[in-house]
C-alpha cells in the first residue's frame, strides 16, 4: 500500500527522481571557520547554498565596484553605476541573475566511455550530483572565491574575483582533480551579460531591449571587443560610441571563443563550436572553450581580464602587452599583490590591524576599518599635506583667497600640526576645515537603490586624489571613528561641521569637500523632498565636540572665541509659527529667487557662495561659541513641555522609517541628547569663567528672548501652560527667522559672559528635565516619540508612541541615569518585546501582525446606522463613499487611501448637494480613523518588513545600544558603582557584542560574519553590506574594550572590561604598518595580544604585576598605567617618537 508523504517521519526525506536519475540534495550544514590558502587567510563558508542568497561587496584601492550574489551573479562597474561592466540592478533582481549575469561553466567530463555534463554552481543541475558549494572570502576584503567539488566526478572547480588597479576586474579559474587516474575534459568558462560603455543604469533599466539592438560584440587577436554601434539617442545627430569594454583570456590554448551564448545549448549537446568574431544586437559574452588532461595533484587553471570605458589606443597598448603575454601577466600577478598591499597600507594608518586570540573579533574589526574609511575617507599622508592641493581646494571654495601670497609662501609639504595661521580671517576659515581626506565615496548598493554612489579614487593621471563626499551624518560619523586614530583633526572635522550649518539652527542633506549641497523640489521624483533631519545637529556635533575636548581640551577652549566660523545659506525658509501650529507637515519652503542667486555667487566666487554674506559680499564669520549656541536654541524653539523635540521641519531623524513622525511627531530622543549637549556646553562654559565671547546681537536677542520663555517652562501636567510655554518658545524663534531671512546677520557683535552661557545652559537642562524623567516609565523603560495634538482651546494632548530601542540608547548616553538606574533599564529592556529570542539581539520596536487584507478595510454595520450620507449613497448604489457587500460587509472605497482623499470628497459631495456630507463629516472621518488608525501612523516602520521594518533587527542601532550600555559602565566604573553593578552592566554589554557579527555562525548571520551589514528580517539573513554606519560604533566600542581611555589629553588604559579569552593561547604573529609606511612585525607569545592605536604598537601581557613601558624617544617604566602628557602628545600628533607601548595587566573577565 502506498505511503501518504504526509506519514513520511520528517528526518526521513522521500527519494526524488529526475527522469531514471536520483537527485541528491545537499544537506549539509552550513559552516563558517578561517583557513589558509594561497598563502593568504580567508573566511569559508561551507555550503553556503543552504543559506538564503545574500550579497557581498569587494574592496579595492582604485575606483572599481562589484557586488555579487551569492548565486554568482554579480555587478561591476568603476566610478559609479553608469559605468557597469554588468548591468546595475536592485538586489533582488541581482540574486535571480544568476543563470544569465556574470559566471558561466560548462564542464564536459570523459569518464567510462560516457561524456558526463557539469555545471558548477548552475540551479539546473542541483541535485544531479553529491556536490560541496563553499564560498570564501579573504580577510584583506579584496577577492571572493566560489567553489565546488564534485565527489561523483572527482572534480573541484573554483572561480574568484578580484579588481587590479590598472588592469580592471580579474576573474581567476581553478579545475582539479582528486581522481587517482588521468581525466579529459573540455570546458567552456566566461561572463556574460557584459555591458559595453554608453549606457547609463537608468537606460539600461528602462530600455535595455533598446540597448540591445545598438550591441557589437567583436573578436580581435582573442581580445573581446565590447561597444555600442553609436550612442542611444532619441536625437537626429550622430553620437559617437568611442570606448568599449574589452575582456581577455590567459591560460591553456583555446579551442574556440564566444561572443555570445548562442552556442551554449548547441555545446551541451556535445556538438563543435565555431569561434565567433563579431556579433551583432546580441548581448555581450566572452567564453573560451579548452581542452584538458588534468592529472590528480596538478591544478590547471586560467585568468579572464575585462575592463570598461577602454578607448582605441588602450586596445592597441593591450594587443602589445599581449604579445608577450607571459610578462604581462606577471605585471598583472604585482599588481595584484601591490594593491593588496596598498589597501593594507591605508587600513593600517587607521589602526584596523589587531592580533588576538579570537580571530574573528581581529577580522571584524579590519572590516570595520575598511568600510569606515571607504565611506568617510582616511588621511593619505597622516597630517602632512600638499601645498598644491590646499591651494586647490581654497580655489574651489574661493578664487579670490586662492591667489594670497600666504599660501604661496608655504613650503610643498605642509604639517598641518605645525603650520602658522595667516592673518586673513577668511583665509583662516578655510584652512581650518581642510582635510585631505582620501578614498572616500558616497554609499549605495544594490540593497539601497535610493542611494547613488559615487567613486573618486584617481584623478585623469591615475594618481590618488582627495576628496570626500556623502550624505551629513554618514560622513561626520564615520569621522568620528577616524578621529580615534588621526586626533588632530577633529578641530577641522567640528570647523566643517559647523561651516556648514545654517543660521537657524539647522543642516543641509549632503557634504562634500567642495561644499554642501541640498535637496531641490521636483515633482517628477516622489522620492524628492525637502527639510532638515531633526537630531544631527545636536547629536553628532555632541560626538565630534567631546573627542576633541578629551583629546585637547585648551585647544578646544581656544576656539570657542576665534571668529572664522560661518553660516550656510541654504534656500530653505522655516514657515512662521502661526503657520507651522496649522500645517507642520508643511512647515518649509523652497525660496527659488534665493536658490538662482546663490548659484550665481558659487559661480562668481566659489563655493564659498553659499555661504551666509555680509553686505560687502562677504561670508559673515562668527565665533565658535556662537555656532554651538544657534542649534541648541533651534531645539529649544521647538520643545514641547512633556512631550519631546517637536519634529517640525519636514525630516524625521536618524531612523527616517519614521518619516511620518516628521509634522505631528515629537522627538524625546534628541530632547536626550539636547540634555547632554547643554550639559557639556555648560561644563565647557563654566571653566572658562572670565572670558567674554562675541556673539551676533541677532542671536544674542534670540538668547535672551527663549531664556525669558524658559524661565516658566518646567510645567507639563497643563494642557494650557504647555501649549503658552511651546507657543512663547516658537514664537521667539519665529521672529528671529523673520529677521534673519530678511536682514541676514548685519547688527554686528556683543559680549557674552562665559558664565552667562553656562547659566542658561543650566536653566535649559532644568527646564526640560521635567519632561525627561516623565519619559522614563515605571518599569524603567523610556518613551521614544510621541503625537503632539493641539486643540483650538490654546491646549495640547500628548499621545505616547509604543516602546522603541531608540529612545533606550538616548536615556542610556543622557547622563541622567545613575548606574544602578542604567542597569535597571537594561534588565527590563532583556525582559521587554523588544528582545529577539531568534537572533539573541533586540528590534527597533515590537513586532506585530497587521490585520489581514480583508479584514483591514472592514467596517460594522452598527457603525454606519446614524450615517445618513452612507445610508442615501448606498441606497443610490454609488460607492465612492461607503460600499456594502452581497453579505452585508462595508468597506471604504479603494479610491480613499487616506483623510485627505476623504475630505475631498466629502467636498464633492456637499457640492452635489447632499446637506448630509457636513452634518456627517466628523463622524465620517471619526470612523475612518478607527478602521486605519492613521493618527499612530509612523511611516514605513510600521508597514514593511525589511530595513528599519517590522520584525527587524537594524545592526547599526545595536552597536549604538552597545557603545551606551559600554558609556553607562565606563559612567559606573568613574562613579566607583558596586562591583556587582559593574559586572552586570558588563554582561549586558558582552551579550549584546555576541549578538553582532564577528562571532555569529554563518547559519544564524545568513552572510559573512565579519562583515558589517545593516539590517537582518525576521524571515532571512544579514542585509544590506559594508557601508553602514554600524562601522563607526563598532570601532569605538573596540577601543573602550581595550580599556584606551583619553581624557584631559592623557591617554590611560584600564582593564575593566578587557576579557582574558582575547589573549594569546599561541605563538602568533602580528604585523602592522608603521607611519613610514614600512611592513613591521613581532612574535607575540602565549598571554600576550597586540593592535596598533595612532600607528604605535601596543602590546598587551597578562601579568600579575601591573606596569606599563614604553619605547622610543621616551623609554620608560612605571606602575601606573597612564602615558605622560609628553607622551601622549606625541601619540595623538603621530610624531615617531613613541615606538611602543607595552602595557602588564590582569582583565577583569
Amino acid at each position: 500500500m502506498p505511503t501518504s508523504r504526509s506519514s513520511l517521519r520528517e528526518n526521513d526525506p522521500q527519494d526524488i527522481f529526475v527522469g531514471q536519475s536520483k537527485v541528491y540534495p545537499n544537506r549539509g550544514p552550513c559552516t563558517g571557520r578561517f583557513v589558509e590558502r594561497y598563502g593568504e587567510r580567508w573566511y569559508r563558508i561551507g555550503n553556503y547554498d543552504q543559506l538564503p542568497p545574500f550579497l557581498t561587496t569587494l574592496a579595492s584601492v582604485g575606483d572599481h565596484w562589484m557586488f555579487i550574489s551569492s548565486t554568482g551573479a554579480l555587478t561591476a562597474g568603476r566610478r559609479n553605476a553608469d559605468h557597469a561592466l554588468f548591468p546595475y540592478v536592485t538586489d533582488d533582481k541581482l540574486h535571480d541573475a544568476a543563470p544569465h549575469t556574470g559566471s558561466v561553466t560548462i564542464v564536459r567530463v570523459e569518464r567510462s566511455n560516457r561524456t558526463m555534463l557539469w555545471e558548477p554552481f548552475a540551479p539546473i543541475q542541483s541535485g544531479l550530483y553529491r556536490i560541496e558549494r563553499n564560498l570564501y572570502k579573504n580577510t584583506t576584503g579584496n577577492k571572493l572565491l566560489f567553489e565546488e567539488f564534485n565527489r561523483d566526478l572527482s572534480l573541484r572547480f573554483s572561480y574568484s574575483w578580484q579588481c587590479v588597479d590598472g588592469f580592471g576586474f580579474v576573474r581567476r579559474a581553478r579545475l582539479e582533480s582528486v581522481w587517482n587516474l588521468p581525466i579529459r575534459v573540455s570546458v567552456l568558462d566566461g561572463i556574460c551579460n557584459i555591458l559595453p560603455p554608453g549606457v547609463s543604469a537608468q537606460l539600461q533599466r528602462s530600455r535595455s531591449t533598446l540597448v540591445d539592438a545598438y550591441k557589437i560584440n567583436e573578436l580581435e587577436k582573442q581580445v573581446g571587443i565590447f561597444s555600442l554601434s553609436t550612442l542611444v539617442v532619441d536625437q537626429p545627430v550622430p553620437e559617437e560610441a568611442l570606448t568599449a569594454t574589452l575582456v581577455w583570456q590567459h591560460g591553456p590554448r583555446p579551442v574556440s571563443i564566444l561572443l555570445s551564448k548562442l552556442q551554449l545549448s548547441a555545446y551541451r549537446a556535445g556538438q563543435q563550436l565555431n569561434t565567433e568574431h563579431r556579433i551583432r544586437g546580441r548581448r555581450g559574452a566572452f567564453f573560451v572553450e579548452r581542452n584538458l588532461r588534468l592529472v590528480k595533484d596538478h591544478p590547471t587553471s586560467w585568468d579572464l581580464i575585462a575592463d570598461v570605458d577602454q578607448h582605441v589606443g588602450d586596445l592597441i597598448s593591450l594587443h602589445t602587452a599581449l604579445e608577450n603575454s607571459a610578462t604581462h601577466v606577471r605585471t598583472l600577478r604585482r599588481q595584484e599583490q601591490r594593491d593588496t598591499t596598498n589597501l593594507c597600507l591605508l587600513i593600517g594608518s587607521a589602526d584596523g590591524f589587531q592580533q588576538t586570540a579570537l580571530t574573528s573579533n581581529d577580522s571584524r574589526h579590519y572590516a570595520n576599518t575598511l568600510f569606515n574609511v571607504m565611506r568617510g575617507g582616511t588621511p593619505l599622508r597622516g597630517f602632512l599635506a600638499d601645498k598644491k592641493d590646499l591651494i586647490d581646494f581654497i580655489r574651489v571654495r574661493n578664487h579670490a583667497l586662492a591667489e594670497s601670497s600666504y599660501l604661496e609662501d608655504l613650503p610643498r609639504t605642509i604639517d598641518l600640526t605645525k603650520v602658522s595661521q595667516p592673518e586673513d580671517p577668511q583665509l583662516r576659515r578655510l584652512l581650518s576645515e581642510y582635510l585631505p581626506f582620501g578614498y572616500s565615496r558616497r554609499h549605495g548598493d544594490p540593497s539601497r537603490p535610493w542611494n547613488a554612489f559615487e567613486i573618486r579614487t584617481r584623478d585623469e593621471k591615475g594618481n590618488m586624489t582627495l576628496d570626500y563626499s556623502g550624505n551629513w551624518r554618514d560622513l561626520f560619523q564615520n569621522w568620528e571613528a577616524l578621529g580615534r586614530s588621526f586626533p588632530h583633526y577633529y578641530p577641522a572635522m567640528i570647523a566643517t561641521f559647523v561651516n556648514a550649518s545654517t543660521a537657524d539652527g539647522y543642516n543641509p542633506y549632503r557634504i562634500g569637500r567642495s561644499g554642501v549641497d541640498w535637496e531641490v523640489p521636483d515633482e517628477s521624483d516622489p522620492w524628492a523632498s525637502i527639510g532638515y533631519w531633526g537630531d544631527h545637529q545636536i547629536n553628532y556635533l555632541l560626538c565630534l565636540l567631546e573627542w576633541a575636548y578629551a583629546h585637547d581640551p585648551t585647544g578646544l577652549a581656544q576656539l570657542l572665541n576665534t571668529r572664522i566660523f560661518s553660516y550656510m545659506q541654504v534656500p530653505y525658509r522655516l514657515a512662521e509659527h502661526e503657520q507651522i501650529l496649522s500645517d507642520p507637515k508643511n512647515s518649509v519652503h523652497f525660496d527659488w529667487d534665493l536658490h538662482g542667486q546663490i548659484s550665481e555667487r558659487v559661480e562668481k566666487m566659489g563655493s564659498d557662495g553659499r555661504l551666509l554674506q555680509t553686505p560687502e559680499d562677504q561670508p559673515v564669520l562668527v565665533t565658535l561659541a556662537e555656532k554651538l549656541l544657534v542649534p541648541a536654541l533651534a531645539k529649544l524653539c521647538a520643545l514641547v513641555p512633556g512631550g519631546g523635540i517637536w519634529l517640525n521641519t519636514q525630516r524625521p531623524e536618524w531612523n527616517d522609517a519614521n518619516n511620518a513622525l516628521a509634522g505631528w511627531g515629537c522627538s524625546l530622543v534628541t530632547l536626550f541628547h539636547l540634555y547632554r549637549y547643554l550639559q557639556f556646553l555648560g561644563h565647557l562654559y563654566e571653566a572658562q569663567k572670565d572670558i567674554q565671547y562675541r556673539v551676533s546681537k541677532e542671536v544674542a536677542d534670540w538668547c535672551s528672548g527663549v531664556e525669558n520663555e524658559l524661565t516658566g517652562c518646567g510645567e507639563i501636567n497643563d494642557p494650557t501652560a504647555q501649549f503658552r510655554s511651546m507657543d512663547g518658545l516658537g514664537r521667539a524663534a519665529s521672529r528671529y527667522r523673520a529677521n534673519l531671512y530678511a536682514h541676514g546677520i548685519q547688527k554686528g557683535s556683543t559680549l557674552i559672559e562665559a558664565s552667562t552661557l553656562a547659566e542658561f545652559c543650566s536653566l535649559a537642562s532644568k527646564a526640560i528635565l521635567p519632561t525627561l524623567q516623565q519619559a522614563i516609565q515605571e518599569d524603567h523603560l523610556a518613551h521614544s516619540y510621541t503625537i503632539l495634538h493641539v486643540t483650538s482651546a490654546g491646549s495640547i494632548q500628548i499621545e505616547t508612541l509604543p516602546l522603541m530601542l531608540e529612545g533606550q540608547i538616548a536615556a542610556l548616553t543622557s547622563g541622567m541615569l545613575g548606574a544602578a538606574d542604567a542597569l535597571a533599564l537594561l534588565n527590563a529592556l532583556e525582559k521587554s518585546p523588544l528582545y529577539s529570542t531568534r537572533l539573541g539581539s533586540y528590534l527597533l520596536y515590537a513586532d506585530k501582525n497587521l490585520p489581514t487584507f480583508s479584514a483591514r478595510n472592514r467596517i460594522a454595520p452598527n457603525d454606519i446606522v446614524r450615517l445618513t450620507l452612507v445610508r442615501k449613497l448606498i441606497k443610490k448604489n454609488d460607492h465612492r463613499l461607503i460600499a456594502r457587500t452581497a453579505n452585508g460587509q462595508h468597506y471604504f472605497s479603494p479610491s480613499l487611501v487616506n483623510a485627505s482623499e476623504l475630505t475631498n470628497l466629502l467636498d464633492v459631495l456637499r457640492e452635489e448637494g447632499y446637506k448630509s456630507a457636513d452634518r456627517d463629516r466628523a463622524n465620517i472621518l471619526a470612523l475612518y480613523e478607527k478602521t486605519f488608525r492613521h493618527a499612530s501612523f509612523t511611516g514605513r516602520s510600521g508597514r514593511f518588513f525589511k530595513y528599519e521594518g517590522l520584525g527587524c533587527i537594524y545592526w547599526h542601532i545595536i552597536s549604538k545600544l552597545l557603545l551606551a550600555v559600554q558609556g553607562a559602565f565606563w559612567d559606573a566604573v568613574d562613579a566607583d558603582a558596586p562591583h556587582s553593578v559593574q559586572k552586570e552592566l558588563a554582561r549586558h554589554y558582552y551579550k549584546i557584542r555576541d549578538s553582532l557579527g564577528g562571532t555569529q555562525s554563518p547559519s544564524k548571520y545568513g552572510a559573512f560574519p565579519q562583515d558589517p551589514y545593516s539590517h537582518t528580517p525576521s524571515w532571512g539573513g544579514a542585509q544590506q553590506p559594508g557601508l553602514t554606519g554600524q562601522v563607526k560604533e563598532d570601532i569605538l566600542c573596540r577601543w573602550g574594550e581595550l580599556g584606551i581611555r583619553i581624557t584631559n589629553g592623557i591617554l590611560r588604559i584600564n582593564p575593566a572590561l578587557l576579557r582574558s579569552a582575547e589573549f594569546c593561547r599561541s605563538r602568533e604573529k602580528f604585523s602592522w604598518y608603521d607611519l613610514d609606511g614600512n611592513l613591521e612585525s613581532l612574535q607575540l607569545n602565549v598571554g600576550m595580544l597586540a593592535f596598533t592605536f595612532c600607528q604605535v604598537p601596543f602590546v598587551f601581557h597578562l601579568s600579575e604585576k601591573q606596569m606599563l613601558e614604553t619605547r622610543g624617544n621616551y623609554a620608560q617604566e612605571r606602575p601606573e598605567l597612564a602615558l605622560s602628557s609628553e607622551e601622549s602628545a606625541a601619540l595623538f600628533g603621530r610624531t615617531g617618537n613613541l615606538a611602543r607601548v607595552d602595557v602588564y595587566l590582569k582583565p577583569s573577565f
